[in-house]
């Protein structure tokens, strides 16, 4: 049997739910408005340095635009670095990953990686992240070494016509 204790307990209950939401939903809805704004005056020049209620609205903001463009690049990069401004490692590390794998042949996001990771990661993530920057590295010697043998290629089949200029007698024929 329902008393009127326990009909007011849940009206109650369910007033204050309401009401609680709504002000919850209300809030959002500011701050989605105010993102544009927020975002355009941190990346006006001489812009002051943000306050950290603006920094939280542009978090804000940017999940929601994420959501509706996820092939953002420059949306996941700043995520990432305004995850790594709140100390939110795993918000950080995931927006970086999901930047990396929509521009996987980007040296300055894999770098960028790859740097977060040794920073913030846990320790798994900081060993592949060592491993990930020894390949880097390596790649990176090879294709500089390719190069210069490409580069030296037509002195060593000998087609240079005029003598070298390196600082001492050097002549291919």
């Amino acid at each position: 049997m329902v008393t009127w204790n326990n009909f007011f307990l849940v009206a109650s209950l369910a007033l204050y739910w309401s009401v609680g939401s709504f002000q919850q939903v209300n809030d959002w809805q500011q701050t989605l408005q105010r993102y544009p704004d927020v975002y355009q005056k941190l990346f006006e020049e001489n812009a002051p340095e943000p306050e950290q209620q603006d920094l939280q609205d542009l978090m804000t903001g940017l999940r929601v635009h994420l959501v509706e463009q996820p092939d953002d690049l420059k949306g996941w990069l700043l995520y990432s670095r305004l995850g790594t401004i709140f100390n939110d490692a795993e918000i950080a590390i995931a927006a970086m990953d999901k930047a990396l794998a929509l521009d996987p042949d980007n040296v300055e996001v894999a770098l960028e990686s790859i740097e977060l990771k040794m920073k913030i990661g846990d320790q798994y993530e900081k060993t592949t992240a060592e491993l990930a920057l020894k390949r880097f590295c390596n790649v990176i010697l090879k294709t500089i070494k390719r190069g210069l043998c490409m580069g030296l290629s037509p002195y060593s089949r000998k087609t240079l016509k005029q003598p070298l200029n390196v600082g001492k007698p050097c002549y291919l024929y």
